[in-house]
């Protein structure tokens, strides 16, 4: 005979519980969670800029200070395509829900499941691969002195 545990038992009927609730909330407030969603999506690749931007300006000098400059490079790029495929995906959902507010119907509810999850696999990526990545090489540009990502603005203009 197979045992029980009750353990398991609990955790899944708590997560159970759990995704009931969700979907609640989703039948109630779904367009208003799916555009939050959108937001704290958008404001992570924001903030992928203060990386991105300070090393496409001064990427030839930082190779020039690194013991690796072609990985340091490879990692950029594939940084920047990442970035810019998180970006066209943002866009692609919020069009399918732009304008939209309050309570979905029965009939957009798919749809909000859908853009739910979506989003969340999204952000996931974001957090999962993108950050890392940017991690890392700011701690490439740390070992060979390079504390601060800036961007020098030019008074000549």
């Amino acid at each position: 005979m197979e045992s029980i545990n009750a353990l398991d038992l609990i955790t899944d009927e708590v997560a159970d519980q759990s995704a009931e609730a969700a979907q609640e909330l989703l039948k109630q407030a779904g367009w208003s969670i799916i555009a939050e969603l959108g937001r704290a999506l958008a404001q992570g690749i924001n903030s992928t800029a203060l990386v991105i931007y300070p090393i496409s300006v001064k990427l030839d000098e930082y190779k020039t200070l690194l013991t690796d400059p072609e990985g340091f490079e490879a990692k950029y790029n594939t940084l920047r395509k990442d970035v810019a495929k998180v970006s066209a995906a943002l866009v692609a959902m919020y069009e399918q829900h732009e304008g939209k507010t309050g309570e979905p119907t029965v009939d957009e509810l798919p749809l909000v499941n859908a853009l739910t999850l979506g989003y969340t696999k999204v952000q996931g990526h974001l957090e999962q691969a993108i950050h890392p990545l940017m991690l890392n090489l700011v701690t490439e540009l740390e070992a060979v002195g390079i504390t601060e990502l800036t961007i020098e603005e030019n008074k000549d203009v």
